[in-house]
């Protein structure tokens, strides 16, 4: 095999790895920004389009494997398809990025940063099509920066998927500058090339200054200060319900409540699906968490189930005063997983339930919700998220448009098996609380329990994912809220900046194919 060929194969194989290596759990997050250089090089070495195009599919639906690989211990078939359909869709990136080749690694400066620029847009618009509508959110680029709390304050203004077309421009200056040094044969040359890296850093270094002083500004107001007992039961996950099974769950939720009796805390939060049967009107569940309330933890309780109302099935959140009373509101899950809530259009395959063990389909919730607590006389909105909701950015907007003081989610993730997945999952949460900034609380059944500050700040409630029940199965976690604080440009602007990404990516998209008609007609 000769070099161009071994540097092909290479960079389609390099890429998906050097972004896996960035993402929650291996944490190398400074690798991003680098980590499409290597694809993007192959891109250009091979000479027909289709090739380039089955390349980068290629690497990109490997790039997604890897990231999701977790999804396998849910199922394998699933994992491997939405590897392969997202795989495609981003390749519609790298199409375009193969037609403005020339312009990119060209002399006129100009035009370089122009492609840069509008290559940039269009990620972000492929990154927002595929979240919503689609539904199939998660894995932005901005996602392995999430332990990087002030390059994070950037989504305060453009939101997660634009830091992710920051962190792809970076990629393409790389590429140009690297090449410009590759092909330099002078001084002069090489100190042009070197003058626009340090021009890049300059105006990145620009906004992560603003965009710290602005989220500092936003939640300097008045803090009110509680605690929260968060109780993570690390429920195996079980497809089929058995006697033995319910009993075990319910009465390790209720002893894993009864070990708070010593913790002083003001309220306590469980996680999604954290009890077998469903909550509904004159329900024996009902009795039990009240018993559980007024007997075991006296104080009020938020919790995620299952709940029956008006002969539906919903998943939501319900809550608990401290006298063991529901009023019978509830928070009803908005964005529900197919096959996983519900099985689309079951009607038309009689028996489906038999391969997929999902006998009733839960409905959809159609509006967001705030509870409303009281403490120390200061009263606290909470608004409430539930599973993969907090992947979806309008979601949480939706609730701080109605004023809420802080986000609960509530997850059931033993599926993750003890890989990265819980991990992976609570990154999105640190891209919201950013975006609108406002502080999020989660509650995980089996890891990614922890406390999210406005300004980015993880306080995980358990340090290692891998414990047991005994020693790791609760714990109290101080939670500070800004009162009144104002609302993050894209909190209050968000739908229309993802809607200008997706306007500006048709444009861009539909200028290209016109371009190459002109270009093919006069050919």
């Amino acid at each position: 095999m000769d070099l161009r060929k071994l540097t092909i194969v290479a960079g389609t194989f390099l890429t998906p790895l050097l972004v896996f290596l960035s993402f929650p759990g291996p944490d190398l997050s400074y690798l991003v920004w680098i980590a499409f250089v290597p694809l993007l090089i192959s891109s250009t070495l091979l000479k027909r389009p289709k090739n380039a195009w089955l390349c980068s599919w290629a690497s990109e639906a490997l790039r997604w494997f890897l990231i999701i690989i977790w999804l396998r211990h849910v199922t394998w078939s699933g994992t491997i398809l939405i590897a392969v359909v997202m795989g495609l869709w981003q390749s519609v990136w790298f199409v375009l990025f193969r037609r403005c080749l020339r312009d990119l690694l060209g002399e006129s400066r100009l035009r370089a940063w122009s492609v840069i620029l509008l290559l940039s847009i269009c990620w972000v618009g492929v990154e927002v099509v595929r979240t919503h509508p689609f539904g199939v959110p998660g894995a932005n680029l901005a996602l392995s920066q999430w332990l990087n709390s002030e390059i994070l304050k950037i989504c305060s203004f453009v939101g997660g998927a634009g830091l992710s077309g920051i962190i792809i421009a970076a990629n393409l200056c790389f590429l140009r500058l690297g090449s410009l040094l590759y092909l330099s044969r002078s001084r002069g040359a090489v100190l042009k090339s070197l003058t626009e890296g340090v021009s890049v850093v300059s105006v990145l270094v620009g906004l992560l200054f603003i965009s710290n002083w602005y989220v500092k500004e936003g939640t300097s107001g008045e803090m009110v200060e509680m605690e929260v007992a968060v109780v993570q039961t690390f429920q195996p996950p079980y497809r089929y319900w058995t006697t033995e099974r319910t009993t075990f769950v319910i009465n390790n939720l209720v002893d894993l409540s009864d070990q708070s009796r010593d913790l002083e805390y003001d309220l306590m939060m469980w996680p999604e699906g954290a009890l077998p049967y469903s909550l509904a009107e004159g329900s024996s569940m009902n009795d039990l968490i009240s018993f559980v309330v007024t007997k075991k933890i006296k104080r009020p309780l938020f919790l995620g189930n299952h709940i029956e109302a008006d002969g539906k099935a919903y998943n939501g959140v319900a809550y608990f005063d401290e006298n063991g009373v529901w009023d019978g509101s509830f928070y009803a899950k908005q964005a529900l997983v197919p096959f996983g809530e519900y099985i689309p259009f079951r009607n038309l395959f009689p028996g489906i339930e038999t391969i997929v063990p999902i006998p009733i389909d839960f409905q959809r919730g159609g509006e967001s919700r705030v509870f409303e607590f009281e403490i120390g006389g200061t009263s606290i909105r909470i608004g409430s998220l539930i599973c993969y909701e907090d992947c979806f950015p309008y979601l949480a907007r939706k609730s701080v448009e109605q004023d809420a003081d802080i986000l609960f989610v509530h997850v059931y993730n033993g599926w993750y098996g003890k890989e990265f997945g819980a991990s992976f999952h609570a990154a999105h949460s640190v891209l919201r609380a950013l975006e609108n900034g406002i502080p999020i609380l989660r509650c995980g059944s089996s890891g990614g329990s922890c406390f999210i500050s406005a300004t980015g700040e993880i306080d995980k409630a358990y340090r290692d994912d891998r414990r047991t029940t005994e020693n790791t199965a609760i714990r109290v976690l101080p939670v500070k809220l800004p009162l009144n604080s104002t609302r993050t440009f894209y909190s209050k602007w968000g739908s229309w900046i993802d809607g200008f990404w997706v306007g500006a990516s048709l444009v861009i998209l539909l200028g290209s194919l016109f371009k190459l008609r002109i270009n093919s007609d006069r050919g």
